[in-house]
């Protein structure tokens, strides 16, 4: 993994925010504890190789590289997930926030329903 990241001229901090990883889980990798799926799979996309070189790294073997795009493209790949993300945490704060106000107005419906149906009882 080191040579790797040399060969990409990243520091760890980068290989690690371009892996969505922290820096600490790439040197567990690297030390050979074998990570999650999920992170096995970030940990390659941003190095450049192909699912399941990281298995074979930790085995002792040579990942396979794939040919993708540079870092820096990895790079902007990941902003627009992390931007994506965010719109998605707005439309959801929207989305409760819009079933919040249904809510109320049901409420405000219901306890009028009951003043009317109180009125007319009488």
């Amino acid at each position: 993994m080191d040579a790797r990241r040399a060969e990409l001229d990243l520091t760890w901090d980068k290989a690690a925010e371009l892996a969505s990883v922290s820096k600490e889980t790439l040197f567990q990798v690297a030390r050979g504890r074998h990570p999650r799926k999920l992170t096995r799979a970030r940990i390659e996309r941003a190095f450049g190789w192909r699912a399941g070189s990281i298995d074979t790294v930790l085995a002792g073997g040579e990942p396979v590289q794939i040919e993708q795009e540079s870092p820096a493209e990895v790079d902007d790949e990941l902003r627009d997930i992390a931007e994506l993300r965010e719109m998605a945490k707005t439309a959801q704060a929207r989305a409760e926030e819009s079933l919040a106000v249904a809510r109320e107005l049901f409420n405000r419906i219901e306890r009028l329903g009951h003043s009317d149906e109180h009125r007319s009882a009488q």
